[in-house]
């Protein structure tokens, strides 16, 4: 085997010599799954248990109600419930410190909505500055239903206009085609 000049100690020669004979054996897939079952086990293990503890169950239901129904903002896409973000962490404890203040659903929905917008509630209310939030999506259905109902239209008139059938032949016309007819029957009869 030809040595590389990088190769200079007995280790390094070894452990590529070692490397070389996983590539030739076929066993790299092994050595792939075993590095990649490594990584996982060392990315999942930064998942945390969160302990919340309150003085009666209904501010514990409120809690859960109210972390499920505020978002993420970091996350976007999750809620408070289901983020492990800093933030989400922090808007956690907030929630938990003002139900244990005494504070309603309403009051936390509003704390938090003045401090971050409407954008961290997932059932924003219906204002004027969240009507695209609620309208479009039903919009953009009607819009698509109507352009997809019109496409379809005019393709069956287009269909119909391309076989443009007349209804009505003329004398000139009917004695036409009969001639025609006469002079193919007898050849058709051979």
């Amino acid at each position: 085997m030809k040595q590389s000049p990088g190769l200079r100690t007995a280790s390094t020669r070894a452990v590529y010599a070692s490397s070389l004979h996983i590539v030739a054996s076929g066993a790299w897939w092994s050595a792939l799954a075993v590095i990649c079952a490594m990584f996982l086990a060392v990315t999942t293990a930064d998942a945390r248990v969160e302990i919340v503890e309150f003085e009666t169950d209904s501010q514990r239901r409120l809690y859960q109600d109210m972390i499920a129904e505020l978002r993420c903002l970091v996350c976007q896409n999750q809620n408070l419930a289901d983020s492990n973000a800093d933030l989400a962490r922090d808007l956690r404890q907030r929630t938990r410190d003002l139900i244990l203040q005494g504070k309603t659903r309403d009051e936390i929905a509003e704390f938090m909505v003045a401090r971050y917008g409407d954008f961290v509630l997932y059932r924003p209310p219906l204002k004027a500055s969240t009507l695209v939030l609620w309208f479009a999506p039903f919009a953009l259905f009607c819009f698509m239903a109507l352009y997809l109902f019109r496409r379809f239209r005019r393709s069956q008139q287009s269909q119909f206009d391309s076989k443009n059938v007349p209804t009505s032949y003329s004398s000139d016309e009917l004695d036409t085609a009969a001639s025609l007819l006469q002079k193919d029957l007898p050849d058709a009869r051979k």
